[in-house]
Order: C-alpha cells, then sequence, then structure tokens
C-alpha cells in the first residue's frame, strides 16, 4: 500500500515543479565547477629573481654544511691524534716506572748476562769452527804438496832409471865391442906365429 501511494504522488506532481527543481540542481552543480576551476588556477609564477635568491641560499646552505662537516671531520682527526699521544705519554710513563722497580732490574741484569754468556757461546763456537776449517785448508794444502812430490820423485826415479839403463846398455855395447876387438887381435897373433903361414891383407 505505501508503494502505490509514493507511485501515485510521483505521478501526481507537477511539471512546473520538476522543472524549478532542475534548474535548481542545475544551478547547485554549476557552482561547484566555477569554485573548482577558480581553486584549480595555477598560482602565478615567481620572479627570476626570486628563484635565483632561493637558488642562491640553497647553494650557500649546502656549502655551509659541507664546511660544518669537513670542520667535524679535522676535530675528530685532532682529537685522535690528541688521544694517541696521551695515551703513548702515558705507555711510556708506565713503562719507565716499571723499569725503575728493583724486580726489573734485576730481570733485566740477569736477562743481560744470559745474553752476553749467549754471545760469548756463539763467539766461541764461531772460533771453533773458523779454527777446524783453517786446520782443515792447512791439512788439504799439506796433502796436496805431499802428492805434488810424491808425483815428482815418481817422475825423477823413473828418469834415473831410465837413465841408468841407457848406461848399462851402452856400457854393454863398448864391452862388446871392446872383447871383439880383442878376440880379433887374439886371432891374429895367433896366426903370425904358426910357420909358412902366409898372412894375407885383407
Amino acid at each position: 500500500m505505501a508503494r502505490d501511494r509514493s507511485r501515485r504522488r510521483s505521478v501526481t506532481r507537477s511539471p512546473s515543479r520538476e522543472r524549478g527543481r532542475r534548474k535548481a540542481s542545475a544551478s547547485s552543480s554549476r557552482s561547484p565547477s566555477r569554485s573548482s576551476r577558480s581553486r584549480s588556477r595555477s598560482p602565478t609564477p615567481r620572479p627570476k629573481k626570486q628563484q635565483r635568491r632561493y637558488r642562491k641560499k640553497g647553494h650557500e646552505l649546502d656549502k655551509a654544511e659541507q664546511d660544518r662537516r669537513r670542520q667535524a671531520l679535522e676535530d675528530r682527526k685532532r682529537e685522535e691524534v690528541e688521544m694517541a699521544k696521551r695515551v703513548e705519554a702515558t705507555v711510556r710513563k708506565r713503562v719507565e716506572e716499571a723499569m725503575q722497580t728493583q724486580e726489573v732490574q734485576l730481570r733485566t741484569e740477569v736477562r743481560l748476562r744470559e745474553e752476553r754468556a749467549k754471545l760469548q757461546e756463539n763467539v766461541m763456537q764461531q772460533l771453533e769452527n773458523e779454527k777446524k776449517m783453517l786446520l782443515d785448508r792447512k791439512r788439504r794444502e799439506q796433502e796436496e804438496r805431499r802428492r805434488k812430490q810424491d808425483e815428482l820423485e815418481r817422475i825423477l826415479q823413473e828418469n834415473r832409471q831410465k837413465v841408468e839403463k841407457a848406461q848399462r846398455r851402452a856400457a854393454d855395447e863398448r864391452q862388446a865391442r871392446q872383447d871383439e876387438r880383442t878376440t880379433e887381435m887374439q886371432q891374429l897373433k895367433t896366426k903370425r906365429s904358426v910357420p909358412g903361414l902366409r898372412l894375407v891383407d885383407t
């Protein structure tokens, strides 16, 4: 029943009221578009001088920030150097104080004695090695001289034997020739002593 009543009311509405409502809705729909157009208008461009001023100001801010960071880095490095110097001075002072104690001095003396003994032992060992090397070299030189002397004596002995052999051969040859001549002389004498034998000289 309610739906039928609403339909009847919508049907019984006059056309004049409909036109009025349409105009009102059209005017209301136009008004926000105008306001939106007025709002959506782009702002007026800023002058170039103002833009350059803003850029220059931004550049100055960047440079100031860089200078600030550089200064902070230099300060940090300076603090690190000063801290290292203070630590080094503290360590040196503690070492000097520790070196002045009786225990450290006694330990140092013991270490020095050990090092001296070790150095002396090394020197003695080195001298012993050098002495041994010198004796070995002298022994080798003596053996070399003895070997050369033996070789020379052997050569001289061989030469003497060759000379003696040649002398004996020559003496034997002379003795043989002399014996042969003596034999010939004896034969001649024997032939002359035989009577009636005529010798013919050859």
